[in-house]
């Protein structure tokens, strides 16, 4: 069960880091298109940096599977949020 969350969680992640340049390039106004989506992925990289770090704690005491599956189920609707942001900094 659990590595079964943990893998849909690392294609969620690594597929819509593919996704952002693309995202960013058909925003307008956006010129410099590597550049923001280099600190959009820098930022979300540094954040699951610190997340994971609290997660490392939370799961001495709670099970791995249930972690998984609260961080999926907290994290879906807000990936699916990203969808809908009409500037990167929205994205951001």
């Amino acid at each position: 069960m659990v590595l079964i969350l943990l893998l849909i969680a690392q294609f969620i992640d690594r597929g819509l880091a593919l996704l952002i340049p693309l995202r960013i390039a058909h925003l307008p106004g956006t010129s410099a298109v590597a550049a923001i989506s280099g600190t959009i992925i820098s930022v979300a990289a540094g954040t699951a940096t610190l997340s994971s770090s609290g997660a490392g704690r939370l799961a001495q005491g709670i099970p791995a599977a249930r972690l998984l599956l609260i961080g999926l189920l907290a994290g879906g609707p807000l990936c699916a949020v990203l969808g809908l942001g009409q500037s990167w900094v929205l994205l951001l």
